[in-house]
This record gives structure tokens, sequence and C-alpha cells, in this order.
């Protein structure tokens, strides 16, 4: 069932504080008790909330599931991490040494604005059973080409995401869009999500967060009066140890936690 803003409003309102009588809904919500009749109307036709005299409205847990709700408000680009690039004059033997050195299972071949294929765990090791030497194998021979490779896009939900990774068996799907350049049809990489990524999403859920704060990026601070090139720098080669998008804000000095969470501008 499709329900509007207020109705799902309510909804909350009700699981939240139910049983509650509809004045107190609709104070809390700064209408008259008539303006809402329509909406108890379609929430008590759903089986969503129920009503009982004296009582008020109580949650009866029917209708759309708040945790499939919450999956479903999430898109690619709400958690999707950094992706890591090889060349696509690379070899085997180079993919093989930055998938071990990044810990990651799925790299991506070519450039951000033109992605050539993906390369995965899979690939590099049934090249590694036909007893070649990877260095002397082309990452074009291992990898799968952009015309056979599945994608997802920002603004698509996860549980869409998730259908893909089960439907084709892999670990990891690139997040981006294919466009017209220059009479070539290119793909454009923003990120990747992988089955961590979903992973950590039913783990937010799971300890009664909402979903939406993957979203929110991590957040490292560099405290040092520096300028320049030092404090950047510092910055970069913090960043390259995460495989995740992060925010790095610097901060002349610190006397407290709570003085570095302060509202600062990120760094890079």
């Amino acid at each position: 069932m499709q329900l509007t803003s207020r109705q799902k409003e309510i909804t909350r309102i009700v699981r939240e504080d139910g049983p509650i009588t509809g004045e107190k809904i609709a104070e809390r919500l700064h209408v008259t008790r008539s303006a809402l009749r329509g909406d108890l109307a379609v929430l008590l036709s759903g089986e969503i909330i129920a009503a009982r005299r004296r009582l008020g409205y109580y949650y009866l847990g029917g209708g759309e599931d708040p945790a499939a709700a919450q999956i479903r408000s999430c898109t690619a680009e709400d958690c999707m991490s950094r992706p890591v690039l090889v060349s696509a004059e690379s070899n085997a033997y180079d993919a093989a040494v930055l998938l071990f050195t990044e810990d990651i299972g799925t790299i991506f071949v070519g450039k951000k604005d033109d992605i050539q294929g993906v390369v995965s765990r899979k690939d590099l090791l049934k090249a590694a059973m036909g007893r070649e030497d990877l260095a002397k194998v082309p990452i074009s021979m291992v990898m799968t080409s952009r015309s056979k490779m599945i994608y997802g896009e920002p603004e698509e939900d996860l549980v869409s995401i998730a259908q893909k990774m089960m439907d084709y068996e892999i670990d990891c799907l690139p997040i981006g869009t294919f466009k017209e350049v220059g009479g070539d049809r290119k793909f454009i990489l923003v990120g990747r999500v992988s089955k961590t990524n979903i992973t950590r999403l039913f783990l937010e859920l799971g300890k009664g967060g909402r979903g939406q704060g993957m979203s929110k990026l991590p957040q490292i601070y560099v405290v040092s009066d520096s300028l320049g090139e030092t404090a950047e720098s510092v910055a970069k080669a913090t960043i390259s140890q995460y495989d995740a998008d992060i925010e790095i804000h610097r901060v002349p000095f610190a006397v407290s936690y709570t003085h570095l969470t302060l509202p600062t501008t990120p760094y890079v």
C-alpha cells in the first residue's frame, strides 16, 4: 500500500505512542481532527492501525513493514563505497596484487569516466588455474567486459541491487550510468556496492538504526595548525587506508571531543 507522507507520520505516531486518540494525533500534526478522517480511514481499511472506543488508535503492524520500508528508502548512492581502479594496460598479476593490498574482492578496469570492465577474485582464480604466468596475461583477457557488466544506478534502491547480486551470483556491483560521449557509449563510475555494504545496512537496522544513517560519511579530524600541502598530504594518506568515502576535517587545535564535533568545513 502506497501511503502519503501524512499517513506515514500518523502510522509512526500510533506505532510509537499508541493507544492514542484522534484528537492527540491531530494536535501532534497541528491540524483539526476532521482533517484526519480520510487518512485514518485509509489506515484502518488497510489494517495498519485499529481503533477501540475509549482507548483510541493502536498499531496492528499491517501494510508495509517498517524495516522493509527503511531498506527500500536507501539507494545505492546512500551506502556505496569508493571504487578501486586498475589501468586497462595492466596485467592479471597487477590486479591480483591490488586486490590483496586493498583487501577487496572486485576492481574496475579503466578510468572513472570510461570503465572498460570489472575483475573479481573468481576471474583471477580461473586465470591462475590455467597455470599461466599472470604477469604475462593482459587484464583484458580475464575481465568481464563493459558490454556484459551488471551494474546499478545511483538512485536505484538497495533491494534491487541485492536482487541483482543474487540473480547473477556476484559479490559487488559497479554504480554508475552509461553516457554518450563524442559518439561513444561510456560507463561513468561513481562508486560500488558490495555484500559488505548490504550487511552493514542490516546491522544498522538490527541495532535500531534508521538505515539512512549509512549515508552519513565517517568523519576523521586532522588536528594541525599547518596549512597547505602538509595537512593535505596527511588527509589523503589517511583516506587511502580506508575502503570508503570519508570526510576529513582540519582543525588547528582541540580541547575536547565536543570541540571536534562542532560544525567545520570538510577539508577534502
